[in-house]
């Protein structure tokens, strides 16, 4: 959460080197498993934290923060059933037209019976590949700049 804090807060450095008078709102769109919906921790799940984080680090208070979270208990980076990819939070997360997408999989490709941990970031790769095409469509970004994109390491992750 810390990477993506520091991502969307260069965001806020872009508007207001701009001068823009009216208010800016930098989207930021969390992708991800449990690690991301917060399985059991009601609203203070990673997204809603880094949501509060950015609110208390504004300082212009020109520039606003929309954090959505776009998590799938259970997804994997991995192709198949469960792959985040073919999620209808996916397809949300693409159509939310973020500013920074922040990508948190791999837990459950690494951890569940028959998970392939040491293709996670094949997998990963063809996430961001997926995203690519997406972002070239929202060309030319009314934002000082493309949409970032942020990879998370999971908890646990660096065994």
């Amino acid at each position: 959460a810390a990477a993506a804090a520091a991502a969307a807060l260069e965001w806020q450095g872009d508007a207001q080197q701009q001068g823009d008078v009216q208010k800016a709102v930098v989207r930021i769109a969390c992708l991800g498993d449990s690690n991301t919906t917060g399985c059991g921790l009601k609203d203070d799940a990673y997204p809603e934290q880094l949501q509060r984080q950015l609110n208390a680090r504004s300082q212009t208070g020109q520039v606003s923060y929309e954090v959505r979270n776009f998590g799938r208990s259970g997804a994997t980076a991995a192709a198949g059933e469960t792959h985040y990819a073919g999620t209808k939070q996916f397809r949300s997360a693409l159509s939310y037209s973020a500013d920074c997408y922040v990508v948190m999989l791999g837990t459950n490709d690494a951890w569940h019976k028959g998970g392939e941990p040491d293709r996670v970031a094949t997998y990963l790769r063809a996430l961001i590949d997926d995203l690519r095409p997406i972002m070239r469509l929202m060309a030319p970004w009314p934002a000082p700049r493309p949409p970032s994109i942020v990879l998370v390491l999971p908890p646990g992750g660096c065994k």
